[in-house]
């Protein structure tokens, strides 16, 4: 699943807390990708999605399609564009494209 979250969303595979992790471009966040034979799809759960915010989300969207992910909602033109996608998982993540004068 690491390299599944490097492929779409790029970052630095690293392990943090002893456990596989994607170091952001952002210094202070990483995805913890723990295994679980177990595991269930986040929506209606403790963790119901989580949170990324593409520069560009149409483009980013399109080049996610183009690696085969799956697209829960297509952003639509707003101030702040929003969409949905899914990992292979059934983990949500919700992508938001901040405004131009905040995305700084």
């Amino acid at each position: 699943s690491l390299k599944w979250y490097v492929a779409m969303f790029g970052g630095e595979p690293t392990k943090y807390m002893g456990l596989d992790a994607l170091k952001d471009t952002n210094p202070n966040f990483y995805v913890l990708i723990e295994k679980d034979d177990k595991a269930v799809p986040s929506q209606g759960h403790g963790l119901d999605h989580l949170g990324w915010h593409p520069k560009d989300i149409f483009a980013f969207i399109a080049d996610f399609k183009t690696k085969g992910g799956k697209v829960q909602s297509e952003p639509r033109a707003a101030a702040m564009p929003i969409s949905f996608i899914e990992d292979p998982w059934g983990t949500r993540i919700e992508l938001v494209q901040r405004p131009a004068e905040q995305s700084q």
